[in-house]
């Protein structure tokens, strides 16, 4: 079964996250919503917070080398790092740091992304039962590509009528 355009995503910035996380590779990183456990150490979570399609699909003219035709559409998607537990702003402010460094915009790269904007990171402190829980926040918007080979209708011939 093929990967689904989502879950290609989701890699994506899973592995953008882990580049721009290198200096606390024992962080845990996380997909929001998911089940189980809060971590016991501090975390850092990916929320996918919206997908809109840019224009419509651009096809063209001709089929690509495995005789199929190429139907690309554009993609942004807001996406929200967010930071918890103890360590929380070392982490956050790290990973802010790198989250444009030439290894992180390789990656970027290297996963089909491209960073369009980002907004400041936020504390966001969160209260647990009786306690508080450090919390820093960021949002960063990507662009992508999804291309999708289909088996065409191809042309066979062309008749010109000239008057």
């Amino acid at each position: 079964m093929p990967t689904s355009i989502y879950t290609r995503l989701e890699d994506a910035v899973r592995n953008v996250a882990l580049v721009s996380n290198k200096n606390h590779t024992s962080t845990p990183i996380i997909f929001s919503h998911q089940p189980g456990a809060e971590p016991t150490t501090s975390y850092v979570v990916i929320n996918i917070l919206s997908v809109e399609q840019q224009g419509k699909a651009a096809t063209p003219a001709l089929l690509n080398r495995s005789s199929k035709l190429d139907i690309r559409v554009m993609y942004n998607t807001l996406i929200q790092f967010s930071f918890y537990g103890d360590d929380a702003g070392a982490i956050a402010h790290d990973f802010y740091h790198l989250f444009n460094s030439p290894e992180t915009l390789e990656s970027m790269s290297k996963n089909s992304v491209a960073l369009l904007s980002k907004t400041r990171l936020r504390r966001n402190p969160q209260r647990r039962d009786t306690r508080w829980v450090e919390s820093f926040n960021f949002d960063a918007t990507f662009n992508y590509i999804i291309n999708t080979p289909i088996t065409g209708v191809g042309v066979e011939s062309v008749v010109l009528q000239i008057p």
